[in-house]
């Protein structure tokens, strides 16, 4: 796989999740060496349909609709001819560069019949144009722009039933200003912001989980202790016998009882079940993306990690992703957050100042996640690292999270 790939969340005023789009880069432009994707397409394919037919669209987007950036030599060779995905899940993003001519609108119509949906990034209203937003539901506009609300405000009048989609958010302090513009989706990294000031109480159930943490952060935790402590919590006992009856498993007789299965799973693994499921768990007053965000970046870290040459570390790593949002979920700056629960100092090291040996990993998860292809190259460069192996590490964690929500949530 020659292709970085990650899907950013929509958002609407509410926070919740009703969409993604899809970002990519070839590994090939990433470094200059070639023509990327993009200009490759030589209308016969997408890279982001090609990744979704071959991974599937529910690790990227749990099912719900994904936006695809289509261009006029796909639109021309006919997007339906390559698209396995349901095309009502399909948003087919345009772009200026499509040439206002007969047969291109004729090609966006028959998408429209064929059940596909367009979205126009950064077109600007014309009478040319016009015919082409006639046939699209969405508008893609980046907020940095300072007239976006006044465009808004006109698409609005002229077309009432278009959604417009407002990227580039950063600040929490920001959304809050726009989401007022009605149905709208919203896509940016504020909300998964750190905090840099303020400290508050954890609550009582918070609190409850983070003991449980504290408790398997012993290399030699006392498992009997660990099973009084999950027994006494419904919900994580539903979800721990959920768990360990399920195929991910793999365990033949059925399992009944909360001790049972943690004699069964053992300390490794009990530690990184109770780690991936209290922070379910803690984080349910957030964004459901914040839970998926930390369970992927927690399994990429890992998966991350001979590609490091950090194997010794893969436990940590796991740990870091993880714990990544804490400041986050528990409201209070990093610094603080960490000390809610229990970690090494290489993990708290990176959390806390970015600094150390787990510190690059970290940096390489954001940057991806993010879709900072210059940096994420930087960081492959600096750290001599094998492009497809960081894709693979990405596309797995994936995986592994459809997989074990299943059995956590």
């Amino acid at each position: 796989m020659n292709l970085f790939v990650v899907g950013l969340p929509l958002f609407t005023n509410d926070m919740a999740v009703e969409a993604y789009r899809l970002e990519y880069r070839s590994s090939t432009k990433l470094f200059g060496t070639a023509l990327g994707y993009t200009a490759l397409d030589g209308a016969m394919n997408s890279p982001g349909i090609e990744t979704l037919n071959n991974v599937g669209i529910e690790p990227f987007t749990g099912g719900k609709p994904i936006f695809i950036d289509v261009s006029q030599y796909l639109l021309l060779a006919g997007v339906e001819k390559g698209c396995k995905i349901k095309h009502e899940l399909v948003v087919c993003v345009l772009s200026k560069d499509i040439p206002m001519e007969p047969i291109y609108l004729e090609k966006c119509a028959d998408l429209v019949a064929r059940g596909f949906t367009i979205a126009l990034d950064n077109v600007e209203h014309t009478r040319d144009t016009a015919p082409l937003f006639k046939l699209a539901r969405y508008v893609i506009i980046d907020s940095a722009d300072p007239e976006f609300m006044a465009t808004l405000r006109l698409l609005r009048i002229q077309y009432p039933k278009m959604k417009a989609v407002i990227m580039g958010i950063k600040e929490k302090k920001k959304f809050e200003e726009i989401k007022i513009v009605p149905e709208a989706y919203f896509c940016g990294t504020f909300y998964n912001k750190p905090l840099t000031k303020g400290v508050t109480k954890v609550s009582p159930l918070k609190s409850n989980a983070l003991n449980l943490l504290k408790m398997v952060s012993d290399e030699d935790f006392d498992l009997s202790d660990v099973s009084k402590v999950i027994g006494q919590d419904l919900a994580l006992s539903i979800s721990l016998l959920k768990f360990i009856n399920s195929p991910a498993v793999g365990i033949a007789a059925k399992v009944n009882s909360i001790k049972a299965a943690v004699a069964l799973l053992g300390q490794k693994e009990t530690r990184k079940w109770i780690t991936a499921a209290v922070s379910i768990y803690i984080a349910q007053d957030s964004p459901n993306e914040i839970t998926k965000l930390s369970l992927v970046r927690a399994q990429f870290a890992e998966n991350l990690a001979t590609t490091f040459e950090l194997g010794i570390h893969a436990p940590s790593l796991f740990l870091m992703g993880l714990f990544s949002l804490l400041d986050v979920i528990l409201e209070k700056p990093m610094e603080f957050a960490v000390d809610a629960i229990s970690v090494n100092d290489l993990v708290k090291k990176a959390l806390v100042s970015r600094e150390g040996t787990l510190a690059p990993v970290l940096e390489l998860i954001y940057s991806y996640e993010q879709a900072d292809w210059k940096n994420v190259s930087y960081i492959i460069v600096m750290n001599n690292l094998k492009p497809e192996r960081v894709y693979k590490a990405f596309e797995d964690s994936l995986l592994w999270y459809k997989k074990i929500l299943e059995y956590l949530d």
